[in-house]
């Protein structure tokens, strides 16, 4: 779902993690005030709940369960698609799927998946 077979170098998710990197957790008090500090970095509320799905908190306060430095450190290599040759495609049936507000699938994409997946 949402996938292309292309770089996905452009995308706002390094924003994302910087900002999720920025937040002093030890000074926010609740998830309200955690939302509301990411708001001006991340507008869309929607992300904002999905990334806070991620936030854990126990006797010690907030903290995240995924490894924010790792995935920054590794993003260029995870938003790389893997190098193919050109005649390498799919020869089976399949569907694609795409969200209808995503923005992961360009119209410029179109032709690379139809060369990889559609056979």
């Amino acid at each position: 779902v949402d996938i292309v077979p292309v770089s996905y170098h452009g995308h706002a998710n390094d924003v994302i993690i910087d900002a999720l990197m920025a937040l002093q957790l030890d000074r926010l008090k609740s998830r309200g005030e955690i939302d509301a500090a990411l708001a001006p970095a991340i507008p869309d509320p929607m992300l904002r709940s999905y990334l806070l799905a991620n936030l854990r908190r126990d006797d010690a306060g907030f903290g995240w369960r995924i490894n924010l430095a790792g995935l920054k450190a590794s993003l260029p290599a995870l938003l790389d698609f893997p190098s193919f040759p050109a005649t390498t495609a799919y020869e089976r049936p399949c569907l694609l799927i795409e969200g209808g507000r995503s923005d992961y699938i360009r119209t410029e994409d179109r032709a690379a998946m139809c060369a990889r997946w559609c056979g």
